[in-house]
């Protein structure tokens, strides 16, 4: 295991212990979002746009979102409140972003 991969590690481990006592999102890679929650995690896929679209991001709402622990798929319910949480982190961090219904 190489030293990055070690820090990666230590870093994962540290948002899933965090998130049994609030919920988190992170980037994860170059362009989607990981959502963590209760000691578990789903990832939001997006793609980054380059400038003349008007946008930084897109973000797929019909991606495939399962929980990393369970390997179940989220819930309406669940998708509705990360899908929230996504963006209000990335209007947080002043990144101009849309959802995309196509993929």
């Amino acid at each position: 295991m190489t030293k990055r991969s070690k820090i990666n590690f230590k870093n994962e481990k540290r948002d899933l212990r965090k998130s049994r006592v609030e919920a988190a999102v992170r980037r994860y890679g170059r362009d989607s979002y990981k959502y963590c929650e209760k000691g578990r995690f789903t990832i939001v896929e997006g793609e980054l746009m380059h400038a003349g679209e008007g946008v930084d991001r897109i973000i797929f709402y019909h991606c495939p979102m399962k929980w990393s622990d369970s390997e179940k798929r989220l819930t309406a319910r669940e998708r509705k409140k990360v899908f929230k949480a996504v963006g209000e982190y990335l209007d947080r961090e002043k990144i101009k972003w849309k959802f995309s219904y196509w993929r």
